[in-house]
């Protein structure tokens, strides 16, 4: 039983960290990785409802991963 509320005291900071990381980026990087990873579109379809490049939404994409990255492995 001890273990596991160990297990979710550490998932629960990770959790912090992790939404800690994503407040740090820009409105555009989150959109970026919202209308990726939860919408499931392709760089195409969200440079149209993003009216940008398909180039600028993968500058944006790979800019907010770089920074996650980043911030995550400071921890």
């Amino acid at each position: 039983m001890r273990w596991r509320s160990t297990l979710h005291r550490s998932k629960w900071g990770r959790d912090k960290e992790i939404a800690n990381a994503l407040s740090l980026l820009t409105n555009t990087q989150k959109k970026t990785l919202k209308l990726k990873y939860i919408d499931n579109l392709a760089f195409k379809e969200i440079a149209v409802i993003m009216n940008v490049s398909q180039q600028a939404v993968s500058k944006n994409h790979k800019l907010a991963i770089n920074k996650l990255r980043n911030l995550l492995q400071e921890k």
